[in-house]
Parts: structure tokens; C-alpha cells; sequence
């Protein structure tokens, strides 16, 4: 039980330094330096931590997905894990903090997605649905384990 915990957080610490870091990638000057998540560098900015330190929280959180991963049982248990916390809840995490850092808000309204030459229509809604759908695995998951 308490591995479980222990890789569900790392998941979610890893999707936080993600969100932060790309959100960083794409903010323009004024918002790398006024939001309080991440700065270039400690002595510039209001953001609690640097890029340099975000990186190396992805990169200890992703060590800790695997060795918590490891003592897991069961490669279904794991992998239905993985898919449910991290691409549905925790996508959805990396896209909050990616919106705060570059748009100051949580939810903005945006445009469709255009991967590949496909567009994909995009909604707030599907962005709550992918936290609900996420959540609800990974407490189904937690529930099984125990």
C-alpha cells in the first residue's frame, strides 16, 4: 500500500515539473519572471524554484516511479496504474500548471489541437473529464490493492 502511495507521487510530482517546465519553454519574459512557480534562475524571479531544480525533480521522480514501480505486483496492476494516474489524471495536471505559468489561468478557452495535420477539438470539459476518468482509476487501483 504504501509503495502504491509512494508511486502515485511520484507520478504526480513528475507531472507538476513537466507542467512547469514546459510552461517555462513557453512563457514569454514577463511570465518567467512574475509567476510563482518557476524562474530562470533562484536570484531571478518569484517562482519558488529554477528550471534547473524542476529538472531535477522530473528526473528523481522519474527513479522513484521505477524503483517504487519495480515492487508493484502484477504488470497489469502497474500498467493500469501508469495509464489512470498519469496519462488521464495527471495529463491534466501538466496542463494546469503549463495554463497558470503562461495564461494565468487554470482553465482558459483554447484552440483545437493540431497534431500530425489532424485537428482535434479541444473543450474544458474533456480536460475535467481526463482528471475525473484519471481519479477514478486510481482510486479503483488503491481500492484493489488494499
Amino acid at each position: 500500500m504504501i509503495v502504491t502511495l509512494g508511486f502515485i507521487l511520484f507520478i504526480l510530482i513528475y507531472q507538476f515539473a513537466v507542467g512547469a517546465r514546459e510552461g517555462y519553454t513557453w512563457a514569454n519574459h514577463k511570465q518567467r519572471i512574475n509567476n510563482p512557480i518557476i524562474s530562470p534562475r533562484m536570484d531571478m524571479g518569484k517562482g519558488v524554484l529554477d528550471y534547473h531544480a524542476w529538472r531535477w525533480i522530473e528526473n528523481l521522480s522519474i527513479m522513484g516511479m521505477v524503483i517504487t514501480g519495480y515492487f508493484i505486483n502484477g504488470f497489469w496492476n502497474l500498467l493500469f496504474l501508469f495509464i489512470g494516474a498519469n496519462w488521464f489524471g495527471c495529463y491534466a495536471i501538466y496542463e494546469r500548471v503549463l495554463n497558470y505559468i503562461c495564461l494565468d489561468e487554470l482553465f482558459p478557452d483554447k484552440e483545437d489541437y493540431h497534431v500530425l495535420n489532424i485537428v482535434i477539438p479541444h473543450s474544458i470539459w474533456q480536460d475535467i473529464a481526463m482528471m475525473i476518468i484519471g481519479l477514478l482509476m486510481t482510486i479503483i487501483f488503491f481500492i484493489k490493492v488494499i
